[in-house]
């Protein structure tokens, strides 16, 4: 459920997408600090628009450093810095070692092999990340437990357009609670909001994008318990508009925010909002979307192309 939220890159300023690169390698070495190396081997978009969205809200400035990068260790990399990022990074990796977990137990074949090798540097990623902000592991694991129930509960159902709602709500909450975990003022409800229609969009385009690939192995999906194994054109637009609004929505709350609307961070947000995330959702619905891989992301930071 990770890797969409990222970028529409050919409509960033050149200082923007350097400003993005810079991003993505700081929180790459913030998971490598905070959860520990092996941690930055599930480094996402996601996690990168966590930060930037909080430093946005924050109006924190985020120092620049040069690093290697063990990807590429004979060029140094420009790195950004800050209390976001490290926040950032601690919940990304809560996040996918919390996702390894459910793998171990919904998982088989390779999926479950890899989740049960990985199981034990997982623990290590959360006890790591809970030294640094104690009850981050425990809001993150209460918040994903009722996801996964909204989930379990409409799984046997043959029509659920209440499973869509649910599982979207769910993990709406989910996101939005680490968007908005520590920041103060009105900033707090501006951060849940935004996070919680980023998250609803998130369910959305994930079960849609392996609508597929589940109506095939007789998996749960929640479109497919409301629309059937292939939808139509008509079908198609409807569930378009949907998302739309909801990455509609995030951006109206963020402009209600007190935040610098010229800052790096605040412009490359509201470009992943209006520009990169229906871009998104009109290729999933088309089928012709392709989620990144990792190692098409170090191939590009490595080549200086475009993410």
């Amino acid at each position: 459920m990770f890797g969409y939220i990222q970028p529409y890159i050919p409509n960033l300023t050149v200082g923007d997408y350097e400003y993005y690169r810079a991003a993505y390698c700081g929180l790459c070495r913030s998971m490598g600090e905070v959860c520990g190396g092996n941690s930055r081997l599930t480094l996402s978009y996601d996690g990168v628009f966590l930060a930037l969205l909080r430093t946005a809200l924050t109006g924190e400035a985020a120092e620049c450093e040069r690093h290697r990068c063990p990807y590429a260790p004979l060029a140094k990399k420009n790195m950004l810095r800050s209390a976001s990022f490290d926040y950032s990074a601690g919940a990304a990796g809560v996040l996918a070692a919390l996702k390894l977990e459910d793998d171990v137990t919904d998982e088989s074949g390779m999926k479950k092999l890899i989740a049960l090798l990985c199981r034990a540097p997982a623990k290590k990623w959360m006890a790591r990340a809970d030294e640094r902000d104690s009850g981050l592991v425990g809001i993150t694991r209460e918040k994903l437990a009722r996801y996964y129930v909204a989930e379990n509960e409409n799984s046997n159902c043959e029509f659920s357009d209440a499973g869509i709602e649910a599982g979207a709500e769910a993990f709406g909450e989910v996101v939005g609670t680490l968007c908005a975990r520590g920041i103060e003022d009105e900033n707090y409800a501006i951060a849940y909001s935004v996070g919680r229609h980023v998250g609803r969009w998130i369910y959305c385009i994930d079960a849609l994008d392996d609508l597929a690939e589940d109506a095939e192995k007789g998996r749960y999906n929640a479109f497919i318990a409301s629309y059937g194994n292939t939808l139509d054109e008509d079908e198609k637009l409807t569930l378009e508009c949907l998302l739309r609004d909801e990455s509609d929505s995030a951006m109206a709350m963020l402009e209600l925010a007190e935040a610098d609307e010229n800052s790096r961070a605040y412009r490359i947000v509201k470009n992943i909002l209006t520009e990169s995330m229906p871009r998104v959702a009109r290729a999933v619905l088309d089928g012709t979307y392709r989620k990144p891989g990792r190692e098409d992301i170090i191939k590009k930071q490595n080549t200086g192309g475009l993410i």
